[in-house]
C-alpha cells in the first residue's frame, strides 16, 4: 500500500475513532484541512479497488440487502407484524424461490411452492434475484427470534 493510501487511511481512522490528534482538535482547523486535502481522501477511497473482505463491517452486498429488507418494509408494507402472520415458512419458502438458480424455473412464473399469489413473484437479474432472497432470509430470521421472545416471555 503506497504512502496516499497509507494518509487516507489513517485519516479516516482518526475521524472514525474520534481520536484526532491534537493538530486537529479545533474543529475551525479539521474543516480547514478537509478543505485543503478532503477531495484527496475521497480521490484515494474512489481508486481504491480492493474489494471488502468478509471481515469488513458491511459489503455492497450486505448492505444491498439491508436496504431491500428496509424496502420491503417501507415501499410494500411487510412490517414485522405482518411477516409474523407468516408461520408456515413461508418467507423462507420465498427466499428459497428467488435463490433458486434462473435456469430451475420458467421465467416469468414462479417456481411451483412460491408460497403466494403469482402478482407478487417479481424475479430479476440475478444478483436482484440474490438480494431479495437475503432479504426474506432475514424477514425469517426477525420473525423466529421475535418468537422465541414472545415464547419465553409467555405471549405477552
Amino acid at each position: 500500500m503506497n504512502a496516499t493510501h497509507n494518509t487516507a487511511r489513517q485519516i479516516l481512522g482518526w475521524y472514525c475513532e474520534g481520536s484526532f490528534p491534537a493538530l486537529f482538535t479545533d474543529s475551525v482547523a479539521v474543516a480547514k484541512r478537509w478543505l485543503e486535502h478532503g477531495h484527496k481522501v475521497c480521490e484515494v477511497i474512489r481508486s481504491t479497488d480492493i474489494a471488502p473482505t468478509a471481515g469488513d463491517a458491511l459489503t455492497d452486498a450486505a448492505r444491498d440487502v439491508l436496504a431491500e429488507r428496509q424496502r420491503q418494509i417501507s415501499a410494500e408494507g411487510w412490517t414485522p407484524e405482518h411477516d409474523d402472520n407468516n408461520t408456515a415458512e413461508q418467507l423462507a419458502l420465498a427466499a428459497v424461490c428467488y435463490a433458486l438458480p434462473q435456469g430451475d424455473y420458467t421465467i416469468p412464473d414462479p417456481p411451483e411452492f412460491w408460497p403466494w399469489d403469482v402478482a407478487w413473484w417479481k424475479p430479476g437479474d440475478r444478483r436482484r434475484e440474490l438480494i431479495k432472497a437475503g432479504a426474506l432470509v432475514l424477514a425469517e430470521i426477525e420473525r423466529l427470534d421475535r418468537a422465541a421472545i414472545a415464547a419465553r416471555q409467555g405471549g405477552n
